[in-house]
Formats: C-alpha cells, sequence, structure tokens
C-alpha cells in the first residue's frame, strides 16, 4: 500500500545482538508514520483479521489533553508446537505493537498518544530516516537508520551488558530498573 514502516524497540536490542528477539521477547514493535495510520487501520487491519489475527486499536489521552489512536496491538491465533521430545505441547500467539508517530517541531520522534518508552527519549530524525533493511529472524525488515543510536538512546549502552526498560520495577536489589548480565556472551 506505498507505505514506510520500521522495527524498532527491543527489536533493535535484538538485532544488535545477533539478528533475531531476544529470548524473553515476545512481540515486534513497528513505527507507522501518523500520515499512513488510517490506511493501516482501514486497509491492512482488516486484512489481518481476514486471515485470523486479532487487532485492537489504541486509545490514548495525550498530553495537549485530546483523546487520540496512538496506535494498534496485532494478535495471531494461537499455534501449538511441541516444546521437546518428551511430547509436552506449548502455545506461541504471534503479537504485534503498532506505534502512530511524527517527528515533532524539533525532529524528535514522538507517538500521537504519548504512548511508548520512545516518546519521551527524543530520538533525532537522522537516526530513524531513512530506514534500512537489516536481516532479522531470516527475513530483510526496514530499520531505523542507526539501530545502534536507537538502542543508546533508549535502553542505555548494551555492549555493557546492561539494558534498561520501563517495564522493570526497581526492587531492594535492582535499584535502577536495570538488567545486568555477567557475560558479554548471551547464551541462548
Amino acid at each position: 500500500h506505498g507505505f514506510e514502516y520500521a522495527v524498532f524497540a527491543g527489536n533493535s536490542v535484538g538485532l544488535l545482538r545477533g539478528g533475531n528477539n531476544l529470548p524473553w521477547g515476545d512481540d515486534y514493535d513497528i513505527i507507522v508514520f501518523e500520515k499512513h495510520a488510517t490506511t493501516f487501520s482501514q486497509v491492512i487491519a482488516p486484512e489481518f483479521e481476514h486471515f485470523g489475527f486479532k487487532t485492537e486499536t489504541i486509545i490514548k489521552n495525550n498530553t495537549s489533553g485530546g483523546v487520540v489512536v496512538s496506535g494498534m496491538k496485532v494478535c495471531g491465533p494461537s499455534i501449538q508446537f511441541n516444546k521437546c521430545s518428551r511430547g509436552s505441547v506449548g502455545t506461541s500467539v504471534f503479537q504485534c505493537d503498532v506505534f502512530f508517530s511524527y517527528f515533532d517541531k524539533n525532529k524528535f520522534l514522538k507517538n500521537c498518544g504519548d504512548w511508548g518508552l520512545y516518546h519521551q527519549k527524543n530520538i533525532p530524525y537522522d537516526t530513524v530516516l531513512p530506514f534500512k533493511k537489516q536481516m532479522f529472524h531470516g527475513m530483510f525488515l526496514p530499520f531505523f537508520n542507526n539501530p545502534k543510536k536507537e538502542v543508546e538512546i533508549c535502553y542505555t549502552n548494551i555492549d555493557k551488558c546492561s539494558i534498561f526498560s520501563h517495564h522493570l520495577q526497581k526492587s531492594q536489589n535492582n535499584l535502577s530498573g536495570t538488567i545486568f548480565f555477567q557475560s558479554l556472551l548471551w547464551n541462548y
């Protein structure tokens, strides 16, 4: 349908680490620019539903007090798979979070409804565009122009084996909400 999108966020961490989702990654995160949000909602989402996916529109209150569509969640049908040779069965569901986005007057990437970690991180225009195709899970998918810079801005320096995420809870032993790894080698 002639519109651009890019995979980003946690998927960019996986891209940098080894070209796949991280072991705990359960979804794809993509950016669709605001000018294509209507096409995505009215043309692409019904196609997903035709093939058995479920879609949910994400509506948020933005900082100016207005209610806006800020994105969609797309979930695939449940897929059963054998977990091991003993015959146990697992279930997997494809999920994709779609973030409707724009560049503000300072050329920082923002979400239409103030949704998502990236909205507060001020990712510059030249880190995002032009999108570049990268090999990810054996497919060429569009990512940001500079995924390493995006990851540093949103999650800190992953080369030091630490990742900060808004999903992590601070605790007595983890005051920063940061994951630290003991080795530079990640065993998948």
